[in-house]
């Protein structure tokens, strides 16, 4: 008899995926993203044994790029001497084995941690490996439990080394089997070992074409040996690069490196190009005297001098022998030793090079020598000049510097024709140094002057013998004009041709402008479109009439401000503002949109009433009020008014009358 027989399985309602065993989640999250497994550690406590215990088994990435940079302030924030800043690159493959580059970043506390995360990632292939900062980690015993065979490196950057690293460098180093580019920024050791070649563990290196190694100022740990290793192993070497204070070392290291051949015992042909670059802390002439003998005698050598373009560099000696090129650049940093090369070049010819450099570079060669800065200042009118955008002048807070000056440049045009801008900083020390600062831009055409806080210095007066005339600007804004400063102003204006925008916040002088306000040359110019003058409750500069020439001649004037203590003449640029046609009896049409804003410390009411009681008492038909608005103390007129020249276009003027406390002196 035949049963059919019907399974069901129902699931538990207290299974989980905790329930599974250490070995099959282990074997789950080795599938995991690397990101998505550190999140996982942080799920409870069962993941992040099941993960950390086996750490070796999650998904490994590929690293061609790895930082491991010492934190001296994460060290002693978390009271240990651990600190590291960790950095991969490492690469990864999608559905349709495309690659691409990510990045993995982290702030590691303990070598532990480290070790941990380094085993997520092979390393036996990278293109550059960065230890720096590391100082008594012990860096290199952590990097020597993961690399337990033979690895290779195209580029090994090391930060420094001291006498605690050195035996775990040597073991390190063993295991290298290719490495093309090694430099070694500080080598700190009191220790003199002569067998220096075979203690770095590089004796079993064949493949380094990139050598710069320095030493501190209280080694001396390289010697004669060591360089005669490295071009015997390293057929293929092109550059060697020396640091070290010791001089002796390097007058040796520069006579083996032109008989290398002979002092290696080197029978085979090797005709790559080599170039050694040794950098002289003192005793430069000594040197450079010492070179030249011991090679001028020698018959097999062809001896070129020349001067590098780059003004670190000093002197460059070609040597040629066979076939093949020898390139030694000798590099002085003491400042007070250095062979005086430049000297040969008449003025003329640095007039004509300093003219193709551009201003961010320009500033740099002041500073080389005084000779440079001279042949600058003297010559300013022929350097490359920067087109200026903006231009503010400042204060400076320190008591050594007299101003600060920021220019806001155009640097270049990109693919469209749109400037691109930089921005150039600088505190001023002296009057000098702010003229010869402002002559190396063009400010012929500026958007935006601003001058502010300038007491120290007639800044005005400065700014005379750095503009040129018939220049022009689209807004200048000056903060306090005084006394001291008012009658250079006035010379200082007569420099444009055109202002569009003119605010002087705080207008604070003795001197009555009833009589005569042209010396101010505020009338010369004729296309302003916006002015604001605030003058102070001790100043009694401004008149009606200065304020109606300004109507005349500026057909495109379209906003003026006007802040006086004065009543009467509050009430007199009010009352004349709606009648300005006939005061000046204009004989063009001026058909511009108008607006005037009058700051008062008074009730505004009595000014409100008078100034409507002028324009009522007209003729109806001409004047039509609009609007008018009074609130919070403050009042808005809007009113049109028939052109009296052409009498068909009805002009649109705005009144408005603010009420402040504000005064300038307290």
């Amino acid at each position: 008899m035949d049963h059919d027989f019907c399974c069901e399985i129902q699931a538990r309602r207290d299974t989980s995926i905790l329930s599974l065993p250490n070995e099959l989640l282990t074997e789950l999250f080795s599938w995991t993203k690397l990101n998505d497994v550190n999140n996982l550690k942080l799920a409870c406590k069962r993941f992040y044994y099941a993960i950390t215990d086996k750490y070796y088994k999650m998904n490994i990435k590929k690293a061609v790029k790895v930082s491991i940079k010492g934190n001296r302030y994460s060290a002693n924030r978390y009271h240990n001497n651990i600190g590291i800043n960790l950095e991969v690159v490492y690469l990864r493959y999608d559905h349709n084995n495309n690659v691409s580059e990510r990045y993995f970043k982290r702030k590691i506390r303990s070598l532990e941690t480290l070790l941990k995360h380094l085993l997520r990632f092979d390393l036996r292939n990278l293109e550059f490996l960065e230890v720096c900062s590391c100082y008594n980690m012990n860096i290199f015993k952590l990097l020597n439990k993961y690399y337990t065979s033979c690895f290779k490196f195209e580029v090994f950057y090391l930060g420094e080394i001291s006498n605690n690293d050195f035996y775990e460098f040597k073991i390190f180093m063993k295991k290298v089997f290719y490495l093309a580019s090694f430099k070694m920024r500080n080598i700190y050791t009191r220790l003199q070992i002569y067998n220096i070649y075979s203690y770095f563990g590089f004796s079993h290196i064949h493949t380094l074409e990139f050598v710069s190694l320095i030493e501190s100022r209280d080694s001396n740990y390289m010697n004669r040996g060591f360089l005669l290793q490295i071009y015997k192993n390293n057929p293929n070497l092109k550059k060697l690069s020396l640091n070290t204070r010791n001089n002796e070392l390097i007058k040796q290291a520069a006579v083996d490196f032109i008989y290398r051949h002979e002092k290696i015992g080197n029978r085979n042909c090797n005709h790559q190009d080599v170039e050694l670059s040794i950098i002289i802390h003192r005793d430069l002439e000594g040197v450079w005297d010492f070179i030249k003998k011991k090679f001028e005698n020698d018959n097999s050598l062809s001896i070129e001098i020349e001067v590098n373009k780059f003004l670190f560099i000093e002197e460059l000696l070609l040597l040629e022998k066979s076939l093949f090129l020898l390139r030694m650049n000798i590099v002085s940093e003491d400042s007070s030793k250095k062979l005086n090369i430049w000297s040969y070049l008449p003025n003329e010819m640095y007039v004509k090079i300093f003219s193709y450099i551009p201003l961010i570079y320009l500033c740099n060669v002041k500073m080389v020598c005084k000779k440079f800065n001279l042949i600058v200042e003297n010559n300013n009118n022929q350097m490359l000049k920067m087109v200026a955008n903006e231009v503010q002048v400042f204060n400076s807070k320190k008591k050594k510097h007299l101003l600060k000056l920021h220019v806001k440049f155009i640097k270049s045009l990109n693919e469209c024709n749109t400037p691109i801008y930089k921005k150039y900083k600088c505190n001023i020390r002296s009057r000098k140094e702010f003229i010869g600062r402002m002559r190396m831009f063009n400010l012929t055409n500026i958007q935006y002057l601003n001058i502010t806080k300038c007491d120290k210095v007639e800044i005005f007066e400065l700014l005379n013998e750095c503009m040129k005339v018939n220049s022009n600007i689209y807004q200048m804004s000056i903060e306090r004009l005084d006394d001291k400063n008012i009658l250079y102003f006035k010379n200082f204006l007569k420099k444009f041709k055109s202002i569009k925008f003119l605010q002087i916040p705080h207008i604070c002088t003795k001197i009555q402008a009833y009589e005569d306000y042209s010396y101010l040359q505020l009338l010369n110019i004729h296309d302003f479109e916006n002015i604001c003058l605030w003058e102070c409750q001790n100043t009694r500069f401004l008149n009606s009439k200065f304020i109606l020439d300004l109507y005349k001649n500026n057909p495109n004037l379209n906003y003026v401000r006007i802040h006086s203590n004065n009543n009467d003449l509050i009430k007199d640029i009010g009352v004349n503002f709606f009648s300005r046609q006939e005061l000046n009896n204009d004989v063009m049409c001026n058909h511009t949109k108008m607006e005037l804003v009058l700051d008062i410390r008074c009730d505004i009411t009595e000014l409100l009433n008078t100034i409507k009681n002028v324009y009522r008492s007209e003729n109806n038909s001409n004047i039509r009020e609009r609007q008018t608005i009074i609130c919070y103390g403050n009042a808005f007129i809007k009113v049109e008014k028939l052109c009296q020249i052409c009498l068909n276009y009805w002009l649109t003027m705005k009144l408005i009358i603010t009420n402040t406390n504000f005064t300038f002196h307290g």
